[in-house]
């Protein structure tokens, strides 16, 4: 955006950095890659590299973000590399030990106080919509003394109920019921978020089922391996461990066999006549939609952002030169008595630029 500093975040996975020749040269060509990145950017006023760097710098304020379950083994691999000018905006650097985490390597948190700007993303498509089908009885109940408080709130533009005529003209009227309507949806809206549960993140088909059990237990087991100060060995991690390899084996599994436990619901659901579920595995199967971008080569907004491209195409279209031609309804009009009827040899002396310019 205009007025902000501008960065460049490079995420890299890097090769093995080790003793073989051959490997430490690739090494070298991808940062001298990176490197020519960086100069070719010459406008950008921060650099941020992120990533599986592949080479252990020990740092006694991390302990590893690396941990191999059957080996044991733990390194710091994952690293962030900031240019010099933002090393004073650093705040805090960490690795996040969830027990949620299905990978070996532990996230790497860099929080940075800088300037920037948040650019909105469209929420037509927002997660949290209220779920009308997960709402009980006390939440409707909830949902509707909640509208009437909010509904007492709005303005009524009574002058437009007071106007006769069927068909109002007054511009003034038309503002008033669009401003009317505006406050009813959005305290119905407002009333939905507050009193009515949320549509959850689609989950894969069959998580539910067989990976939320292992997924609760793995992350109970971490968070006491956590309070017991992360020992190495013992009973506790032994658990930890379990717990984490059946929740990584069940999860992989379904993940891999999503096809066939999505075709077996579809099946059940044809079964019982359930046409909610029905159509909900077929949307899964469709795909969601995605947020649209709000911010397109620094414009912001749907308004500005369709006036852009307007004006993109309008310069591609003209961009080949042509030879203007003035014509006028007459010459037109004269024209078209020389047009041949259907299905004749006689040339018709009517040319585009008669037709372009009316």
């Amino acid at each position: 955006m205009v007025g902000f500093p501008k960065f460049i975040l490079i995420n890299a996975y890097m090769p093995c950095d080790s003793h073989n020749i051959v490997l430490n040269d690739e090494y070298k060509e991808i940062l001298n890659d990176v490197e020519s990145v960086i100069v070719l950017h010459h406008e950008i006023d921060h650099v941020i590299i992120g990533g599986d760097l592949n080479t252990d710098i020990s740092r006694n304020t991390v302990g590893f973000t690396y941990n191999n379950e059957a080996t044991g083994a733990q390194s710091v691999l994952d690293h962030f590399i900031v240019s010099e000018n933002l090393f004073g905006s650093i705040e805090s650097y960490s690795c996040l030990h969830e027990g949620d985490n299905l990978s070996d390597h532990l996230p790497v948190c860099l929080n940075l106080d800088v300037k920037a700007s948040f650019a909105p993303q469209s929420n037509a498509y927002a997660l949290n919509r209220p779920s009308w089908q997960r709402a009980t009885v006390q939440d409707k109940a909830a949902y509707q003394l909640r509208l009437k408080e909010l509904l007492r709130e709005v303005d009524i533009p009574f002058d437009v109920f007071s106007c006769r005529p069927f068909e109002c003209v007054c511009e003034d009227h038309g503002r008033m019921i669009e401003q009317y309507y505006s406050d009813v949806m959005s305290a119905m809206i407002r009333a939905s978020k507050e009193c009515n549960p949320s549509r959850s993140k689609k989950k894969a088909a069959g998580w539910s089922t067989y990976v939320s059990h292992h997924q609760e237990e793995s992350i109970f087991w971490h968070k006491i391996w956590l309070s017991s100060g992360r020992p190495r060995a013992g009973w506790v991690q032994d658990i930890r461990k379990k717990t984490r390899a059946q929740y990584k084996r069940i999860s992989r599994w379904v993940l891999r066999n999503q096809g066939k436990l999505s075709a077996d619901r579809m099946a059940q659901a044809l079964s019982e006549n359930n046409s909610r579920d029905l159509w909900r595995e077929v949307k899964k199967l469709k795909g969601g939609s995605y947020a649209q971008p709000r911010v397109v080569d620094e414009v912001e907004g749907a308004k500005d952002v369709c006036e852009l491209f307007r004006q993109k195409y309008e310069d591609m279209y003209s961009s080949v030169s042509f030879n203007t031609f003035t014509a006028k309804h007459g010459d037109f009009r004269a024209c078209v008595p020389n047009a041949s009827p259907p299905n004749t040899e006689i040339s018709v002396f009517c040319t585009f630029c008669y037709i372009r310019v009316l």
